[in-house]
C-alpha cells in the first residue's frame, strides 16, 4: 500500500479528469500535470489498482514526445511535402 501526500495527490487529479472527462487519465498526463516522476506514478496507480481502487489498461504503450513548431516548423516542411502547418 502506498501512502503519503503524493498519493493522495495523484488520487485527487484522477479523480477531477474524471469529472470532466468521464474518462481515464494516463500516467503520462498526470505526471506531467503534476511535475513527478512518470515512473512514480505508475507505482502509485499499480498500488491502487492492486488494492481494488481503480483499474489499468495494463496493455497500453504510451510514447510522448514533443514538437516545438518555433524551432522545426521550417525543416518540417522542406523535407515532407505532404505536411501543412
Amino acid at each position: 500500500m502506498i501512502t503519503g501526500n503524493r498519493a493522495k495527490d495523484v488520487v485527487a487529479y484522477a479523480i477531477d479528469e474524471w469529472k470532466k472527462t468521464f474518462a481515464g487519465t494516463s500516467g503520462l498526463a498526470i505526471a506531467a500535470a503534476m511535475s513527478m516522476p512518470h515512473d512514480e506514478v505508475l507505482l502509485i496507480l499499480e498500488s491502487l489498482a492492486d488494492e481494488g481502487k481503480g483499474t489499468l489498461n495494463r496493455n497500453v504503450e504510451l510514447c510522448e514526445f514533443t514538437l516545438s513548431f518555433s524551432t522545426c516548423q521550417n525543416r518540417i516542411c522542406r523535407s515532407t511535402r505532404d505536411v501543412s502547418i
